[in-house]
């Protein structure tokens, strides 16, 4: 029989997630056998593969930057069949190389009642820290999970270091919801987001972690749904253990993004200094071609990759080096010069397929909302004629109707 119970208990919970979720017995039997896994060690010298711990339904595995412990959650029974396996019970824990137990961070139990845009009490948003071998951060909720309860602090970050046998710090509060951090490649350096939901707003502060009495600092306060200002994401560089952490030149970092306008996307690469919040742009796309920000190939040498693309040409690798300013650059345009050499001669691996045409096509909305879509049209296609269309569309939520009607594509 398919028996369920109530304690009678009320709490907001959204119902988008029940057209996939668990409904009997052996749904909870099939998910365990699909979902049951051994997490295991591989030696790619030898090949030998060591068995890691015992077979349970890990969701989550992340290796700390020293290499030698390992954070895993995973999820166990009772399982529930009004929402989705993100929020049955989880254990989070953290081991050491050979699969045994170092120590347990939390034991989240069913968060089947989550306001909707909230998210459920107790630690959650479980990340190490990129410049330390093994220190682990975290997010708790001060207002319940509940956007609704007015507070002055929405969340607190926690973090603890290896070997885990003091009790966790509180690192700072955070007036909304915490979303992540990205570190810098210097210790006192990182980059704290948080996001409000309701509102489509989020803000980016730098702090210093290891002297959290230090204010944090301001430095992006944004909606989320503005597309020509945005400022661009931070330039990752990979350490020697893997970790990706944002790239500094000097007291400054760089930023790269699509770079969306009226016109369509044109991706740009800027120089944030972090002293004097001044950013240079360094480069942009052209008109006429999409060509977007890779990665540094030599920082000193102002050198970069790039991929390109146009109507008419595949896609291929460039070696781009800045050169000098630009006298009375446009604002919004590239303030240097900078020239490009192919790194890759790759022939169109699908040229039957270059008849197809792309045009971006804007138009007004009945209630004044400007919109605008892509068009793809058949090879050989003559102007007027009639045929037969596929429409494909979601909705999305804006605040801002100027924001809804901004260009996204290119």
């Amino acid at each position: 029989p398919n028996v369920q119970e109530a304690q009678g208990e009320k709490g907001p919970s959204s119902t988008y997630e029940v057209r996939d979720v668990l409904q009997s017995p052996r749904d909870e039997d099939l998910f365990d056998a699909y979902a049951t896994a051994q997490l295991a060690l591989v030696d790619f010298t030898s090949g030998k593969i060591t068995p890691l711990g015992k077979p349970a339904v890990v969701t989550s595995v992340s290796p700390a930057p020293g290499g030698q412990h390992l954070l895993v959650q995973s999820i166990h029974r009772p399982y529930s069949y009004i929402t989705t396996y993100d929020h049955f019970p989880t254990e989070v824990e953290v081991w050491d190389g050979t699969g045994q137990l170092v120590h347990t961070v939390a034991s989240l139990p069913l968060a089947d009642a989550v306001p909707i845009w909230g998210v459920p009490t107790g630690p959650r948003e479980f990340d190490w820290r990129a410049t330390e071998p093994a220190t682990l951060v975290w997010a708790e909720a001060l207002d319940g999970g509940d956007w609704k309860t007015l507070v002055p602090h929405r969340d607190r970050v926690m973090i603890a270091k290896a070997p885990f046998d003091t009790k966790p710090v509180e690192l700072t509060l955070t007036e909304q919801r915490f979303s992540g951090f990205w570190w810098g490649e210097r210790a006192d350096l990182a980059f704290l987001t948080e996001f409000d939901a309701i509102k489509h707003w989020t803000r980016t502060f730098t702090l210093d972690v290891d002297h959290p009495q230090i204010a944090k600092r301001l430095l992006w306060d944004r909606s989320t749904d503005e597309s020509y200002k945005h400022p661009g994401f931070p330039v990752l560089r990979v350490l020697p253990n893997g970790v990706s952490v944002v790239q500094l030149d000097g007291n400054a970092i760089h930023l790269s993004h699509i770079g969306s306008s009226p016109l369509g996307d044109r991706p740009f690469l800027d120089r944030l200094d972090l002293k004097t919040s001044k950013t240079t742009r360094l480069f942009r796309s052209g008109k006429t071609e999409y060509e977007s920000f890779v990665g540094w190939l030599n920082l000193a040498k102002k050198q970069f990759l790039t991929r390109r693309e146009s109507p008419a040409d595949p896609p291929n690798y460039f070696l781009r080096t800045l050169g000098g300013t630009v006298p009375g650059a446009v604002a919004g345009e590239a303030g240097f010069a900078s020239r490009a050499q192919p790194i890759t001669h790759l022939s169109d691996p699908t040229p039957e397929l270059r008849g197809i045409t792309k045009r971006l096509v804007k138009y007004q909305r009945a209630d004044g909302v400007d919109l605008s879509f892509t068009l793809y049209l058949p090879p050989g296609y003559k102007e007027g004629t009639r045929l037969p269309t596929v429409v494909w569309a979601y909705p999305l939520d804006y605040t801002d109707p100027l924001m809804a009607g901004q260009v996204v594509g290119s």
